[in-house]
């Protein structure tokens, strides 16, 4: 039956990963419907580089049948009523198949037994955070001034998975003698939430979200600002044409290839131009053009994405921060990923843009 089988497929058990091709045999010997097997070589064949995790099979007669998205359609073949091929959200295999319970219990035990002994780190305590703190404030660049290397804490901190960080960030810069005045606390809280605003478009909006409600908590009462800056905004218009313009500005000869790409997505064109551009990042209204590229960058560097890095490393020199600025925020992130214990190992450095500026 095997052999009629992979006669029926065109295809050769020997050009399948060889942690799959007995697990193909076995199936394919116990099966009725040799030839439902057909799509499911096919993907293996297609993805050489899959986990035996990714797919799994049941024996299942009560299962309907489904067309394999990788099947031929005009060949008739789909998935047969006692076969179901699901992603690695499904049950695990059923004891129709004992060979693949075996080789599935032998190859995720190791793995288990292993997480649950992994070391489960403890929080930062205070004491590092002050630390971490003292360390930003003092190396980050000088030609940038005094008041936004919070930006830069804020930004990374933030994509950590402590809350309470940023909070411990807002009490230690009331501390300082610039902000010793209700009027003062105030001013920096509307920078803090504009920074927190822009990171939604950048980060998502649970960790901003969670942030600013840390903040709230520890905020008093003649310090706190009830002012809302989009209040009666509006998609579209001069919101829409501000954001193209800063849009351009980063992006400047690249603007034109990523116009490109969202030919076939609009819905994510829309929301690009009009929310993550207009509505934030080209308010300039509170934090300035280079507040607002120093949070972005370093928002976006902490996210260990290798393009989007990219596009904003160019886009901090294009508004005017020098490349020896850049390299310096860009060291000042990584040790807030150390911190944060989370992996920026990725990202390109200022030098090798340098040239694409």
């Amino acid at each position: 039956m095997v052999s009629k089988f992979l006669r029926i497929s065109n295809q050769s058990v020997s050009s399948i990963p060889a942690r799959f091709s007995n697990l193909i045999k076995n199936i394919i010997s116990q099966s009725s419907h040799p030839q439902a097997i057909r799509p499911l070589l096919s993907s293996l064949n297609l993805n050489r580089n899959l986990s035996f995790q990714t797919f799994k099979l049941a024996l299942a007669s009560s299962e309907p049948t489904y067309p394999h998205p990788l099947s031929s359609t005009s060949a008739g073949i789909g998935v047969a009523p006692n076969i179901n091929i699901a992603m690695a959200s499904a049950p695990v295999l059923t004891a129709n198949v004992p060979i693949v319970d075996a080789m599935q219990d032998r190859m995720d035990q190791p793995i288990l037994q292993a997480l649950d002994k992994a070391p489960r780190l403890p929080d930062r305590t205070l004491e590092e955070t002050l630390a971490l703190f003292r360390d930003l404030e003092t190396s980050f660049p000088k030609s940038l001034g005094e008041d936004r290397w919070y930006l830069l804490a804020l930004a990374t901190l933030t994509y950590g998975d402590d809350a309470a960080q940023p909070a411990h960030l807002y009490t230690y810069l009331i501390s300082q003698p610039a902000y010793s005045t209700p009027a003062a606390r105030q001013a920096l809280i509307r920078r803090l939430r504009e920074a927190l605003i822009k990171l939604i478009s950048l980060q998502g909006i649970c960790k901003p979200l969670a942030a600013i409600w840390k903040i709230a908590e520890i905020e008093r009462d003649e310090d706190k600002d009830y002012s809302c800056t989009r209040e009666g905004w509006q998609a579209g218009g001069e919101s829409l044409e501000r954001g193209m313009s800063w849009f351009g500005e980063v992006y400047r000869r690249h603007k034109d290839p990523i116009n490109e790409r969202f030919n076939a997505h609009k819905d994510f064109a829309w929301v690009v131009y009009n929310i993550t551009y207009g509505l934030h990042l080209s308010d300039h209204t509170i934090l300035d053009a280079i507040d607002t590229e120093i949070l972005t960058m370093t928002g976006i560097l902490i996210q260990n994405q290798i393009e989007p890095a990219a596009f904003h490393l160019r886009g901090a020199r294009r508004i005017g921060i020098s490349a020896a600025d850049v390299e310096a925020m860009h060291v000042l992130t990584e040790k807030v990923a150390k911190f944060c214990r989370v992996r920026m190992d990725k990202t390109p450095r200022v030098a090798s843009i340098e040239h694409q500026v």
